[in-house]
């Protein structure tokens, strides 16, 4: 906005000098000079603009939401002492990790140990909470409950009496793997290695001591990666051509602690997704109270004081009183607004006595990663009563974009939507 200003003020100061000299080196302002026969008007008006200059009502969105919650406090319902908060990370870091005791403290050692290897932790779920932050329509469908760890106990069971197995059989099992006619590929070779140890040692030796580790340490899931190579299916698919697998019942054990393992990781998975949207909920609900009790406010938190001002009991004398002091409004970078912001000024000016201008680039608007919204974009292009456009490129060679739209002309609809050519 300060860039802005600046500009607009040299702009004021040029059009005093070209209307005093009759003329101009900015085809524009000698344009508007050459318009009008007598300078006194022009003259005067730019004069009383340019001392009223500091008056102008030049913002950024936010800015103006600011002002306007200040301004008509009474209508909003807007605290005259809220402090701005130019980053709420603290708060949000503080609901994500109460969120995090409240839902993961009590919970099973095994779905807390496979979340850390999926990597969702308290930082997974803060990015998390950023993205629904800014798409705030978001919703999570079909809604989703907590569900049961039913298959727990019997994995636990399985896996308990795996680990006595493994201290009467470890010796044997690892014989078997190492003699058995096995893929060498999959297992290692059994040719010694310039005298040393074979690859299959190696490898069954590392298999080995994942297995007693797993065994030795509850709450760790899942199971080890090449833990598969100890079961009976995995064998019976292993063997080179015209052998017969191993027989033990070690691998059979760990067959069916594979089968408990994912049938327990397909509920894991559902109450990760419970997880992910009870985040969404309480990130709606926990964290403007927390603000409301420090009295503070975040940037984005003066965009839906506005809109629930403008949607409230006292909506209607708040937008009059708003549109009672502007005769006109220019949004600029229009491709980086959301449907909050536009929804606010569609109510400010829906009238259409005072005219709302939106400019914008609809190629930028696909941008969400910095708040975009290609939906808002193109539901403002569907509302607006007329449309200007500039005739002349200046950021891209006229060969490539003929060469980008060649390309994706091939399919009808391109981009799913019709109204995206």
């Amino acid at each position: 906005t300060d860039e802005l200003k600046e500009r607009i003020r040299v702009k004021l100061q040029e059009s005093i000098a070209g209307f005093q000299r009759g003329y101009h080196e900015d085809p524009f302002i000698h344009a508007l000079v050459e318009k009008q026969k007598d300078p006194t008007l022009p003259l005067e008006r730019l004069r009383e603009a340019l001392r009223q200059y500091d008056e102008a009502a030049i913002f950024t969105i936010h800015g103006f939401c600011q002002r306007m919650l200040v301004d008509h406090a009474f209508e909003t319902g807007h605290p005259f002492d809220t402090e701005i908060l130019e980053d709420d990370t603290l708060l949000r870091e503080e609901v994500i990790f109460d969120f995090w005791r409240r839902h993961l403290y009590s919970a099973p050692p095994e779905l807390v140990h496979y979340m850390m290897e999926k990597r969702i932790g308290p930082a997974a779920l803060f990015s998390l909470s950023r993205y629904a932050q800014i798409h705030r329509r978001v919703k999570v469908i079909p809604p989703v409950e907590p569900p049961e760890m039913t298959t727990l106990d019997a994995f636990r069971q399985r896996l308990s009496h795996l680990k006595d197995a493994w201290e009467g059989s470890k010796g044997e099992v690892e014989q078997l793997l190492l003699n058995a006619g096995l893929n060498g590929t999959l297992y290692g070779t059994t040719a010694p290695q310039q005298g040393g140890p074979s690859k299959r040692e190696g490898i069954v030796s590392e298999l080995s001591a994942r297995m007693d580790h797993l065994l030795s340490s509850p709450g760790l899931f899942p199971p080890f990666r090449g833990f598969e190579k100890f079961t009976s299916r995995f064998l019976a698919t292993s063997m080179k051509k015209g052998l017969t697998p191993p027989q033990h019942g070690f691998f059979e054990m760990s067959q069916q602690v594979t089968d408990a393992a994912l049938a327990l990781q397909k509920e894991m998975d559902r109450w990760i997704l419970f997880l992910k949207s009870a985040l969404f909920r309480t990130m709606a609900t926990e964290l403007p109270l927390k603000k409301e009790k420090l009295n503070i406010r975040s940037f984005d938190d003066l965009l839906t004081r506005v809109r629930d001002a403008l949607h409230g009991p006292t909506g209607k004398a708040f937008a009059t009183e708003v549109r009672a002091r502007f005769r006109a409004a220019l949004i600029d970078e229009f491709q980086d607004t959301d449907e909050i912001q536009y929804g606010i000024f569609r109510i400010l000016f829906e009238n259409r006595q005072e005219p709302l201008f939106l400019i914008g680039d609809p190629k930028q608007a696909i941008y969400a990663f910095r708040g975009a919204d290609i939906f808002t974009y193109m539901k403002a292009a569907g509302e607006i009563e007329d449309r200007h456009t500039l005739r002349k490129n200046w950021r891209s060679e006229s060969g490539l974009i003929a060469a980008i739209n060649c390309i994706f002309s091939r399919k009808d609809t391109p981009f799913f939507y019709r109204n995206i050519p």
